[in-house]
Parts: C-alpha cells; structure tokens; sequence
C-alpha cells in the first residue's frame, strides 16, 4: 500500500508514503527568525504611529486638546500592554532556542 505509485508529471516513481513525506514537511517546514528586542522595536514603532497618524499638530483644537491627549494615552496604554505580551512571548522563544540541546 505505501509502495503504491502515485506518480506526478516532475516524478513518475512517486510513492504513496513519498507523497505523505513531502505533504507533510511542507506544511511543517517553515522558516522565522528571533527578534533580539522586540519589545525595544515596537515601542519605538508605537511611538512613530503616534506621532506620524495619531497626533496632527495642525489639526488640533484647543477646546479638544484634552479629548484628544485621552485618546493618545488610551492608545498608547493599550498599545503598551500588547508589547509587553509580545515581548514576553518572544524572550520565552529566545530562551527555548538558547536552551542547551541534548541530542
């Protein structure tokens, strides 16, 4: 049964299991990479969004000012408390992958 040809146009030879292989690693074998510091990277990014599409100097009215700070920080709070998450995730990755390997 998993001698069983199930042949492609690239390879006529294929097996069942060689077909079950490669399904199989090509849904498994994916590439990423560490971030050294994530949490450092995004708060900067937040920050930059903030600043660049949140806060329109130009734009803002004094009898607003103070509605518009309270959104500033809701942002930025929530913002901050993903971060946090995320960087937390990605230090617990770092250290899983600078864990000494007993193989």
């Amino acid at each position: 049964m998993v001698n069983e040809k199930v042949p492609t146009e690239k390879n006529k030879e294929r097996t069942l299991l060689m077909k079950h292989l490669q399904d199989y690693t090509a849904k498994n074998n994916f590439d990423y990479f560490i971030h050294k510091d994530l949490g450092g990277f995004l708060r900067r990014e937040l920050d930059f969004y903030i600043k660049n599409e949140v806060m329109f100097l130009d734009d803002l009215d004094a009898t607003r000012i103070m509605e518009h700070l309270a959104q500033v920080k809701a942002i930025k709070l929530v913002g901050e408390k993903i971060i946090t998450f995320l960087a937390q995730l990605e230090d617990f990755q770092k250290k899983l992958w600078l864990k000494k390997k007993f193989v």
